[in-house]
């Protein structure tokens, strides 16, 4: 076990807070030989995620190792007092990938906006100073990956710190106003924080880290797409725009009759996910999910975490249930 630097960050209004990134690293196995960390063809690919989507981390994990041609060092941001199983994860995935841990605190984050009653979503904006590489592949846990993500790796950044799909334009989006207050203009690309590649040597040259916390403080309580928004707000100039099918958008009742296989990284977007109780029947998208999910490895959701996520999603669940019986 090798424990990392703490990192402190004081923000006016919400004190400092320590955060420790305990690392431990596991051996690499791919095809059948022992890979050399450090050796410079690796990917960094970082998820963030505490109990709630621990199901989902585990087919995401899987899905990119399976199509991955380079070793991999994956990197799993997870919350102090609820997170995700290191043993677990390790046993499914430690001889295959290099696995570092990094203990979160959470406290930072008290009375911001909650995505889907969650607020762990904003540790993506630690990700370049708790990490030391100089590019990261950010991962949400509710995506598979159906491609080899080395092009998407080698992508040309220049300075650009941040690259990521366009989801709409600003003045079309959910907080539109909200972001051309803040003076976004409104013909901008709004873009969706399921996958973003970052150039963290550039991010941190230019204190980004530092930027979006306090930006993310200074305006708590109008963060509708938690990190979302504050990428958007802060970077609407210097994202770097790529290629649709590496952050295609899915919904519970999508057809995915016309998707490219094996081109792309699926996103199951909304607060209804493919482990969800009752996805099976409520989510088109679980056939491709669950072919990446191991029942005998995977993570289980307990029965009381199990319902009061479902509690907290009864109205993605109506929803769902009228789309597909009515």
């Amino acid at each position: 076990m090798i424990s990392g630097d703490d990192q402190i960050w004081p923000l006016a209004g919400v004190g400092a807070v320590r955060y420790t990134a305990s690392i431990s690293v596991v051996a690499i196995e791919a095809g059948g030989r022992v890979v050399s960390p450090g050796s410079g063809s690796e990917l960094h690919v970082a998820f963030c995620g505490d109990a709630d989507v621990e199901v989902g981390l585990f087919a995401a994990a899987r899905s990119l190792l399976n199509h991955s041609s380079r070793p991999v060092t994956l990197h799993i941001l997870t919350d102090l007092r609820s997170g995700i199983s290191r043993q677990r994860f390790t046993a499914a995935f430690g001889k295959r990938a290099e696995i570092r841990h990094y203990d979160v605190d959470t406290r930072l984050f008290e009375g911001w906006c909650p995505l889907v009653g969650n607020r762990f979503a904003y540790s993506k904006l630690l990700i370049p100073d708790l990490i030391g590489a100089d590019r990261i592949l950010y991962l949400d846990t509710d995506t598979i990956t159906d491609t080899d993500v080395w092009e998407l790796w080698n992508t040309p950044m220049a300075q650009a710190p941040l690259a990521a799909v366009k989801e709409a334009r600003i003045g079309d989006s959910i907080e539109g106003r909200f972001l051309i207050g803040t003076g976004v203009a409104a013909d901008a690309n709004y873009y969706n924080a399921g996958v973003l590649l970052f150039n963290a040597a550039a991010w941190r040259r230019q204190g980004l880290t530092e930027r979006a916390l306090r930006f993310a403080a200074s305006h708590a309580e109008s963060l509708r797409t938690a990190d979302q928004t504050v990428f958007n707000a802060l970077l609407w100039r210097d994202i770097l725009e790529l290629d649709p099918r590496f952050n295609v958008r899915l919904w519970p009742t999508s057809d995915l009759s016309g998707i490219e296989r094996g081109r792309s990284i699926l996103h199951f977007s909304g607060g209804l996910k493919p482990w969800d109780p009752l996805s099976s029947r409520l989510h088109s998208g679980f056939p491709v999910w669950s072919a990446y999910h191991d029942e005998d490895r995977a993570a289980r959701m307990s029965a009381p975490r199990r319902a009061v996520r479902c509690a907290r999603l009864w109205r993605y669940y109506w929803t769902a249930i009228k789309a597909r019986w009515t």
